[in-house]
């Protein structure tokens, strides 16, 4: 189990908001992201962003259809396929200097917080798993949990990848709600 708040994935949460894209059941980020002005086509660019989105993820379950392609005026290393993408390239293009800007300040602010949480003890999940592997009377089964934690408007806990979730970092920052929310993931993947 792995806890992050990854650049990359800020980035292209950025874009989603941004370009008002409702895939995932995400509340918006904090702090607030304007609205681009005009999208030529939304439902493609949705679908586009969706592909994007879960090698974004989870890079190491998804394969490319194609040769891919950086995008220009991203910090990020911005991949998109070479064909099938274009208006996702057109957004990533627009969007790449405040999306990074957002991003980086976004990775900063959870870092303070995590250090904070880490001078606290910061063994909850520790605590929890052997929990499991107490009550099961056996080691837990091995396990990969990819637990994102984001800076949401609201607290919870959402399923954003095959074996990724994400968290708010309010939730994140009172241990025994987090306990709570993740205690049914891990009974279920001991």
């Amino acid at each position: 189990m792995s806890e992050s708040s990854r650049p990359d994935i800020l980035f292209a949460l950025y874009v989603r908001e941004a370009a008002g894209i409702t895939k995932l059941n995400l509340p918006a980020m904090m702090p607030e992201i304007p609205r681009l002005t005009a999208v030529d086509d939304p439902a493609a660019l949705s679908a586009q962003w969706g592909r994007w989105w879960a090698s974004v993820i989870e890079p190491e379950l998804v394969v490319p259809r194609g040769p891919l392609e950086l995008v220009p005026g991203t910090t990020h290393t911005v991949m998109v396929p070479a064909r099938g993408a274009e208006q996702l390239r057109d957004v990533l293009e627009r969007l790449a200097e405040p999306a990074t800007e957002w991003s980086w300040r976004a990775k900063r602010t959870m870092g303070d917080r995590e250090v904070t949480r880490a001078r606290r003890g910061g063994l909850e999940v520790t605590t929890l798993v052997n929990g499991f592997a107490d009550e099961l009377g056996r080691p837990v089964h091995p396990f990969d949990l990819d637990v994102e934690v984001l800076p949401t408007v609201e607290p919870g806990l959402w399923w954003i990848g095959q074996q990724t979730i994400a968290v708010s970092v309010d939730l994140r920052d009172d241990p025994e709600a987090y306990v709570a929310a993740l205690r049914p993931i891990v009974a279920s993947l001991a």
